[in-house]
């Protein structure tokens, strides 16, 4: 099951220790700016119309904190907030302009659209598409506000001089899933700019009505095949025989681009029509098409597969042996034995590897108990794996690992997929924040909330009273995902055991550097003053 379930009250922003409001005042004028970042930070304790004239004066001046200065505007977000970072958006400094803008769209109150609407038509065009993509976040979730006036200002800014500011108004457009905008875009496949043309088609997919999918499948027949090839991946997520028929079509394709893309992407469909289209392609002329088709003939995981797979193993080219490997190993059946270890001593090093690595997954007998390390005796404490997101799928898919994750805490940048085998953990937390520790003015960068760790506690909560080992995951599996096991291990161990709570994700991850700014919030969110966070400034490089 998914959780969100709120059981305690939500944190609130981190906070030295004893800071009075004249320690404030004094850390604003220190030379050492992370201490100037901290005195900020406190200002959203004591908000009131002087301190926002403070946080803009520091927004302006201070290039060092102005971040932080715009954070914590945002987080007050009155209207005197609001009023002044209006002013911002006319400063001579475009990076005054555009902390004031990802300020704006952090508050999303009627009053804020208002001046993003204005920033629309900002001269300058990184004002322009940073307000663009912060409308697209404001309206993407549902809520009481009307976007009709939204919508129309946005489909303006399609026909922008500047092709960045046009892609992203497309992809903000796409998130209202507005079918009143399906002609605009249709007319967009065809923008000279690639980039214009892949927003085009994903905002298109996710409206997907019937329009919108004909206007993707027409793309297919364009005369340019950069044209063709940008639609590709849209029409994989049209969930509709037309789509797999049209992507079938895309793989018999004169360009071999869009022949490996339609490959590529076929992998996520599993009937027999699409099984032995891609066992065709592994005999196309282009090598990287025959490379496509082997990797997602692994991913559907038919035995159907296997003799095609195997043959592949002879390939000339050793990117589609290597391919092969992997998803027989994929597949995992018995009957592909025979062919690795005819394989087994390929000259290439990425095959050979490849082929040994698949003929453990198939022979593996392993006992799951010695696989996963043992991180702590603690009877209260489950087993913790902190791994990439490449691992991640790799445990839970593991038929001797997989059984024992019962629960999964998945961390990624938004948009990024879920890992593999997600459904498969009974128990699981999706957070959706990126790799920063301070805010960032590029307003596709989400910096880690208080909500994010109020969910982590919920979640940990429940997970104390059930069994099974608990699966954190990032991008890389050092940062985001050790910073929130971090987090588990000092809520479970209970306060005065941080620095053990930091062994233990040490020794699960030994490459791990947990994200400061997550540790910062978990730290005042637990009660720690700052001794959680100073046992993982130990760890940091």
């Amino acid at each position: 099951m998914d959780t969100n379930k709120q059981i305690i009250p939500e944190p609130s922003i981190p906070k030295e220790a004893n800071t009075n409001i004249d320690e404030i005042w004094q850390m604003l004028s220190h030379q050492d700016f992370l201490i100037r970042q901290k005195g900020v930070r406190n200002l959203v304790k004591i908000s009131n119309i002087s301190t926002v004239e403070r946080l803009i004066k520091i927004l302006n001046e201070d290039s060092y904190v102005r971040g932080w200065a715009a954070w914590a505007l945002s987080k007050i977000g009155s209207d005197e907030a609001i009023t002044e970072l209006g002013k911002a958006l006319k400063n001579e400094e475009q990076d005054v302009r555009c902390w004031a803008v990802w300020a704006l769209a952090e508050i999303g109150s009627d009053a804020a659209v208002c001046k993003l609407l204005y920033a629309l038509y900002h001269p300058d065009y990184e004002v322009r598409w940073r307000a663009i993509t912060g409308l697209g976040r404001i309206f993407e979730k549902p809520s009481s506000k009307d976007d009709r006036e939204v919508l129309n200002h946005l489909l303006k800014t399609v026909k922008d001089e500047d092709y960045y500011v046009r892609s992203r108004a497309i992809a903000a457009i796409g998130k209202l899933r507005a079918k009143v905008a399906v002609p605009i875009l249709s007319q967009a496949l065809y923008d000279p700019e690639f980039s214009v043309r892949y927003r085009a088609a994903e905002a298109l997919e996710k409206i997907g009505d019937s329009e919108a999918v004909s206007a993707l499948m027409q793309a297919l027949q364009h005369d340019d095949s950069d044209v063709r090839s940008s639609v590709i991946y849209s029409l994989a997520q049209v969930n509709s025989q037309l789509g797999i028929d049209s992507l079938l079509k895309a793989l018999r394709d004169p360009e071999s681009k869009v022949r490996a893309k339609a490959a590529e992407v076929l992998g996520k469909f599993k009937s027999n029509e699409v099984i032995n289209a891609l066992l065709e392609a592994l005999l196309d002329e282009d090598f990287y098409v025959r490379w496509r088709a082997a990797s997602a003939l692994g991913e559907i995981g038919s035995e159907q597969a296997i003799n095609g797979l195997v043959e592949a193993l002879k390939d000339k080219n050793p990117c589609v042996r290597g391919a092969a490997a992997s998803a027989l190993g994929q597949i995992g059946s018995k009957s592909a034995l025979s062919g690795l270890w005819r394989s087994i001593k390929d000259k290439d090093y990425y095959v050979s590897k490849r082929v040994a690595i698949a003929l453990k997954k198939i022979t593996a007998k392993s006992v799951a108990s010695k696989m996963i390390a043992n991180q702590s005796q603690q009877s209260n404490l489950p087993n913790i794996l902190i791994t990439s997101y490449g691992e991640a799928g790799e445990h839970i898919l593991c038929p001797n690992r997989g059984p024992l994750i019962k629960h999964l805490i998945s961390i990624a940048s938004p948009g990024v997929d879920l890992p593999e085998g997600y459904t498969n953990v009974p128990h699981r937390l999706r957070l959706e924040f990126d790799d920063i520790d301070i805010p960032h003015n590029d307003p596709e960068y989400v910096l880690a909330t208080p909500e994010h760790i109020r969910k982590v506690i919920n979640f940990v909560s429940e997970v104390s009273e059930l069994n099974g080992h608990i699966l954190i995951h990032c991008q890389a599996g050092i940062s985001r995902s050790s910073a929130v096991a971090l987090t588990v291990c000092a809520q479970l161990l209970g306060a005065g055991k941080e620095k053990d709570a930091m062994e233990i994700v040490m020794k699960a991850r030994p490459q791990a550097m947990p994200n400061l700014w997550v540790v910062e919030l978990a730290d005042d969110a637990l009660g720690r003053g700052g001794k959680l966070l100073e046992v993982a400034q130990g760890y940091q490089g």
